[in-house]
């Protein structure tokens, strides 16, 4: 039995199902989460259901991010920008662990913003690549170590000479990045599903009640947005404007499956910033939708 059989969907688990690799830890694995999200949604209460949409929704467009890092990543190579490319390398790792990490009940929804960079790797290392069944692959701390000290000593003391994408304790860190951001969107797709069958069999749809307003538009503009420094306001996009309609008219976690599609609509599809020039080479929209969903579909 793989990940997808327990799927009502067409989903892709390959690099989960081939690192458990036997019937018995990926049942015993699903059986794990499923115990621990269901319990999440026994007889919870509604603000509890708002965190999970918000959690669910925020860990997909942190999938989208890191895809979107990780081919700028590979544009800035192209063209030896050595700088821009150890950061977004590093950044598109960063955000692939924290799309995971978001969807842990442990972790308390409001600090997840400000999670610290060694807690982010330490947390996912422990709960998914350190403890049985391994169901990512644990040099997955190694490279995110490697591609840090890259990206601070570019930050920090940078080399008059590029030298050190081949040195020999760097090794080209971007040909291992992609197999292991494909693994964690696929185990947080994985996750979202779970999440999601298990609040349809314990939980219940908040719908609008004007007492959670409030509540439902703090949540998600905290998880989504930053408070600008001098106004104290939140700075939104006009797809989380709509997100945040959305929410206020019914609350629930879906999967990424649901809302793979819609998210592709919305990504950068409304307004964008420009470069004067249209020459200049660009990553696009189609190339990381599809390196979102070659992952997980």
């Amino acid at each position: 039995m793989r990940f997808e059989d327990y799927s009502q969907y067409i989903s892709n688990f390959s690099h989960l199902d081939r690192k458990l690799g036997n019937e018995k830890d990926i049942s015993g694995y699903y059986s794990k989460w499923m115990a621990k999200y269901s319990s999440v949604f026994k007889n919870c209460k509604a603000r509890t259901t708002i965190d999970w949409d918000v959690r669910t929704s925020k860990s997909l467009k942190e999938v989208f991010t890191s895809a979107s890092f990780y081919k700028e990543s590979q544009l800035a190579k192209d063209y030896n920008s050595w700088s821009a490319f150890y950061f977004l390398s590093y950044y598109s790792l960063f955000h692939a662990l924290l799309a995971n990490v978001y969807l842990l009940p442990e972790e308390r929804l409001e600090s997840l913003s400000e999670i610290t960079h060694s807690k982010l790797i330490n947390v996912f290392h422990a709960t998914f690549s350190a403890a049985k069944p391994y169901v990512v692959n644990g040099k997955i701390k190694e490279l995110f170590e490697v591609l840090r000290y890259a990206r601070e000593y570019y930050s920090y003391h940078m080399p008059f000479n590029d030298f050190l994408y081949s040195h020999k304790e760097i090794n080209r860190p971007d040909l291992r990045l992609p197999y292991f951001l494909r693994c964690c969107f696929q185990l947080a797709s994985l996750h979202s599903e779970m999440i999601e069958k298990a609040f349809q069999k314990h939980g219940k749809v908040v719908r609008g009640a004007a007492q959670l307003h409030r509540y439902k538009k703090e949540t998600f503009m905290r998880a989504h947005s930053r408070v600008h420094p001098l106004t104290g306001e939140y700075i939104l996009d006009p797809s989380d404007e709509f997100r945040i309609r959305e929410l206020i008219a019914a609350s629930g976690p879906t999967s990424f499956v649901i809302n793979l599609e819609h998210y592709c609509d919305e990504f950068r599809s409304y307004v964008g910033d420009r470069s004067e020039s249209r020459e200049h080479p660009q990553v696009s929209q189609q190339e990381i939708y599809s390196f979102v969903y070659n992952a997980i579909q």
